[in-house]
């Protein structure tokens, strides 16, 4: 997002429902080796979702929306700029959503015992960004975001909201520019965190079991690299550092029995990287890059406690885990050629 890393250090995944579509001004797509200078999370490429910017002026623009299922809502934006050399620039936005739902499980598939209920979401976004450039030179902007949902899996036994999933995320950026001729200093600092629960409920065997599953997720780090353009600025090289910390606490709590479930770990990432890019004639481009990365598994273990006939399968799996350090040298190549003499968007790609 902007340039920084999103994705949870535990598991990769990306709650894609914390953004506003309509705060999205591109999206961007990094091939291999574009994508080294993002880190070993990133070797086949990366998504960079790019947000507005905001205009200059004083601008709001809201809008509200009904449709089937009792779906209803509305979206907030408010942004600005103010100042040539020395500007300021914010956006702050929101946006707010709920919906009835309706059953997603055909008839065929149901079973007794449950009740097939309609998959219900409300959800609230709020987003805010401030900027500020002294001159071409120098260029600060923070970030926060904000995200809480709840979301109904359409199953109901004796729950009042049955089976549902709930997010609570903060997000918090940090970036920084600097540009000494010929160099351009960036450094990127970040903080996320996201607090998920999920309620199961189920029928085995004529035996209810509801689980109460409580996680806990947080990354934090920095990206520091240095570019620099050549030869009338077709060419492009950049050398960096990729720092992240990635830690989770998640315990399954039974409340039909006395078991608790926990797993938990610290995943900490260093990536080196250089990258290339040249032109030659504005139709032949050539992309090289190369990563060195090193990651250490910390504190991690899966423990249960209190157990019960309803865990005691996985009690061979108890227990902490070694601490484990990971390292590998990567390098990439590409070339590009354009036909844009024979048809504009034609290319060979390698």
């Amino acid at each position: 997002y902007n340039g920084i890393p999103i994705n949870k250090a535990d598991n990769g995944n990306i709650n894609w429902n914390r953004f506003i579509p309509e705060d999205i001004h591109e999206i961007e797509i990094l091939k291999n080796p574009s994508s080294v200078v993002y880190g070993s999370n990133a070797m086949g490429g990366v998504i960079n979702i790019i947000s507005n910017k905001p205009q200059e002026g004083y601008h709001l623009k809201a809008n509200t929306f009904y449709g089937a299922n009792n779906t209803f809502g509305g979206y907030l934006n408010f942004n600005g700029k103010k100042g040539k050399l020395h500007n300021f620039a914010w956006q702050i936005s929101g946006k707010y959503r709920k919906s009835d739902g309706y059953i997603t499980c055909p008839d065929s598939l149901q079973i007794d015992d449950i009740e097939y209920v309609p998959t219900f979401l409300e959800e609230y976004i709020a987003n805010a960004e401030l900027k500020y450039v002294k001159n071409w030179s120098h260029e600060i902007a923070v970030n926060y975001s904000f995200y809480d949902d709840e979301r109904g899996l359409g199953e109901k036994i004796n729950e009042p909201n049955g089976s549902y999933t709930e997010h609570d995320s903060h997000f918090a950026s940090l970036r920084l520019k600097k540009t000494f001729l010929p160099f351009t200093f960036l450094s990127y600092f970040f903080f996320q965190e996201e607090n998920y629960f999920k309620n199961i409920e189920s029928i085995k065997n004529d035996q209810y079991s509801l689980i109460y599953v409580d996680s806990k997720r947080q990354d934090y780090g920095g990206i520091f690299k240095i570019q620099t353009y050549l030869f009338n600025f077709t060419d492009k090289a950049e050398i960096g550092l990729n720092l992240k910390r990635g830690s989770v606490i998640g315990e399954d709590k039974y409340q039909t029995s006395t078991d608790i479930v926990t797993n938990k770990g610290t995943f900490l990432i260093y990536d080196f990287f250089a990258h290339y890019e040249a032109s030659i004639f504005n139709r032949i481009m050539i992309n090289t890059g190369v990563h060195y990365n090193i990651s250490k598994l910390e504190d991690a273990s899966f423990t249960i406690d209190n157990m019960t006939t309803a865990t005691d399968f996985m009690n061979d799996f108890t227990g902490n885990l070694d601490n484990n350090d990971f390292s590998k040298l990567c390098y990439s190549a590409a070339v590009k050629y354009n036909f844009r003499h024979l048809f504009d968007g034609l290319g060979f790609y390698a």
